[in-house]
Order: C-alpha cells, then sequence, then structure tokens
C-alpha cells in the first residue's frame, strides 16, 4: 500500500501508512520534530496513549519486541535496523542504514515529543 504525505506541526513532511497508521520520515526530520519538542515544551502529537495502550495488550497477548519482524526501508527498500531512538526514551524506531529514513509506528511521533518536551519525566 502507498504511503500517504502529510505535514507534522513542526513543519516537518513524513509519509504516512493508512492502514497501520506508522510513519516514514527522511533523514532529519526526527532530529527537528525533537529541536521542536525540547524548544516548545509542547506534544504535537496526540496519539501516544493509543499506542501504549495496544502496545500493552500486544505484550500481554505474548507479541513483544523480540517477535517483531525486520523492515524494509520503504524509501529504498533496504533493511532497517531498531534502535531507540534518545538515551532512555524506551522509544524503538527503525533506522535505514542507507538512506537513514526512519520508520516509527503508530503513536511513537507522539511518545518521542513527550519524552523530548519533558513532560514523560
Amino acid at each position: 500500500m502507498p504511503l500517504e504525505g502529510a505535514l507534522h506541526a513542526s513543519g516537518v513532511e513524513f509519509f504516512c501508512c493508512p492502514t497501520c497508521k506508522g510513519a516514514f520520515l527522511k533523514h532529519g526530520g526526527l532530529v527537528r520534530v525533537e529541536v521542536v519538542a525540547r524548544e516548545s515544551g509542547q506534544v504535537l502529537d496526540s496519539a501516544s496513549d493509543q499506542f501504549r495502550r495496544s502496545r500493552a495488550r500486544a505484550i500481554v497477548a505474548g507479541q513483544g519486541e523480540e517477535e517483531r519482524a525486520s523492515r524494509d526501508c520503504p524509501a529504498c527498500d533496504q533493511p532497517m535496523i531498531e534502535r531507540e531512538w534518545g538515551f532512555g526514551s524506551m522509544v524503538y524506531v527503525d533506522v535505514c542504514l542507507d538512506c537513514r529514513g526512519t520508520w516509527l509506528d503508530a503513536g511513537e511521533l507522539a511518545m518521542i515529543e513527550r519524552y523530548f518536551s519533558g513532560r514523560s519525566r
């Protein structure tokens, strides 16, 4: 399914999957969202609570992080690696080592904003 282009409140263009609500940001996009969250102290996306509830249900159902399948980059079709975005955030995103784009599952963008705005502490 093709991704749909959208504009984040921080001014960053991203591409959203209409099915899973995941998002792809080109290289540098997530850093810009992080900077805006730090400077404003506000969370511009409000989907994190829904994501946390769905993640908790998946873990209870036995579908923990270790069972996640690897993802290919939607921009260049190369394998992506999972890494924590920001030390201590506990938000794991998929990063392409080739084009350096970032894939975020539904709700992870708001979780990152909340962490860097200081609202998660």
